[in-house]
């Protein structure tokens, strides 16, 4: 059955663009014409107007509005998200409270912060808005990850507290340093900011951040105000290995420069010839640009392990994140030389899948065959119940799905949703419906036909 949003769609094909994109033109157009004015607050200020338009897009969100614990924004929250300052002017001038919660951004100045709306920023904070009002994320870290950096400095000017621990960053000059908004992170410092403050679910401290954005010159910056270089937390677990994650010896080397690192007092030699080799390294009259490419290049699989900070968990965790899957397959491809039947042997806590099944389901022939030459168990099930061969079939990746019957997997094995590795490349969804959009024709001609028995795979290896 048909919503209503669903028929608008169907009668007004240009519908969700205009829901979209109406509020752009209308800042464009934002004048003394009175005819805009009197449309844009029917649209805002009647409740069933603004359903409609929020039920086909909502800025808020990016999507179509979806029903939320946070109590429903006002229309001075949207104007202010949107970017329409007479239209601010006009509600707070009718008597509209600037300080009233609600929305993603939990208040309308935050909302003007995060669109970078730097007038209407000063237009609410003039007419009484708290700098400091936040539930979850401070106003100031809001500002600090978007690109005005006027508005940083207005709201600092106006009395945000530099080091209020909020949010997924923990402060704003952590939010700042993730951003890679270095101009920002010079008017943090500037008001006080504290370059060791920890918190946060990502980083852990600013420095960490800058690391592992590669940020060398702000890494400058935060060790000659005192960043702790030693700190420890965040999803790298200490700033050395937020840079190594990004192979940046410059950002090493500069960490190693500014004095004592504790974690590589055991292996702290190689390193540092990582380091002083950079230019050229000489094995048996072999050249080499530095100690990780000689490494590779001669096969010492336990040197590369150790400069890449291979471990079974590592890797695993680092596959589970929320990565592009083209960066993720480029990184086990990186590390397929160098695992070893321990990294293939582990499971992942949260999802029950191993590198196996990682390499099936982002179509990394030469991932699979490696953990295939291992002894991977092809058997082995997800939370989902599917196997390797229910997720490199479900993703079109046929090379993957031959290497996996080769060796033996069963394409007639059923997963939590009663599907064969056939029906999931058929575009089968887990409530037997068939989704064109996941179909993937070749693999399931493939896997339908007498040709795909294959002798078994060969798991030879040196």
């Amino acid at each position: 059955m048909e919503t209503a949003e669903d028929e608008i769609a169907s009668a007004y094909p240009l519908a969700f663009y205009a829901a979209k994109h109406w509020t752009y033109f209308g800042r464009v157009a934002d004048s003394e014409d009175t005819r805009l004015h009197i449309l844009i607050d029917k649209l805002l200020l009647e409740p069933g107007r603004r359903s409609r338009w929020l039920s086909v897009y909502n800025p808020d969100t990016g999507r179509r509005f979806r029903k939320t614990s946070l109590p429903t924004p006002e229309p001075l929250y949207y104007a202010s998200l949107c970017g329409l300052e007479q239209v601010s002017i006009r509600l707070l001038k009718g008597g509209a409270d600037v300080n009233t919660v609600g929305g993603e951004y939990e208040n309308a100045l935050q909302a003007a912060a995060a669109g970078n709306h730097e007038n209407i920023t000063k237009l609410l904070i003039n007419w009484g808005a708290n700098v400091n009002a936040y539930n979850s994320v401070s106003t100031l870290q809001v500002a600090s990850k978007g690109i005005c950096g006027n508005i940083v400095r207005l709201l600092l000017a106006n009395g945000a507290h530099v080091n209020a621990h909020s949010g997924m960053y923990g402060n704003a000059l952590q939010a700042a340093c993730a951003r890679s908004n270095a101009d920002t992170v010079q008017i943090l410092l500037g008001y006080g900011a504290d370059v060791n403050a920890q918190g946060g679910s990502r980083y852990g401290s600013a420095l960490q951040a800058a690391c592992a954005k590669g940020e060398t010159e702000t890494v400058r910056l935060l060790l000659n105000r005192g960043a702790d270089v030693n700190a420890r937390g965040g999803h790298h677990g200490s700033v050395l290995r937020a840079a190594c994650f990004r192979d940046d010896a410059e950002i090493v080397r500069v960490l190693l420069d500014s004095g004592t690192i504790h974690e590589v007092r055991n292996h702290a030699e190689i390193v540092r010839i990582l380091l002083e080799s950079v230019k050229c390294v000489k094995v048996e009259a072999r050249c080499y640009s530095n100690v990780l490419e000689a490494a590779m290049a001669e096969g010492n699989n336990e040197a590369v392990r150790t400069l890449l900070g291979i471990t079974p968990k590592f890797v695993l965790e680092w596959l589970s994140n929320g990565a592009y899957p083209r960066r993720r397959k480029a990184r086990l491809e990186l590390q397929t030389p160098f695992l070893t039947a321990e990294d293939v042997a582990i499971v992942d806590s949260e999802k029950s899948m191993t590198l196996l099944h990682y390499a099936a389901q982002l179509g990394s022939e030469a991932a699979a065959r490696r953990c295939l030459e291992l002894g991977a168990n092809i058997c082995i099930r997800d939370r989902d119940g599917g196997t390797p061969l229910h997720l490199a079939a479900g993703g079109g990746h046929l090379g993957v799905v031959k290497l996996l019957l080769q060796a033996g997997s069963d394409r007639n094995a059923l997963d939590s949703w009663n599907r064969t590795p056939l029906e999931c490349a058929q575009g089968q969804g887990r409530r037997g419906q068939i989704e064109k959009y996941r179909c993937r024709p070749e693999t399931a001609i493939y896997l339908q036909s007498a040709n795909s028995k294959l002798p078994a795979l060969s798991t030879d290896h040196p």
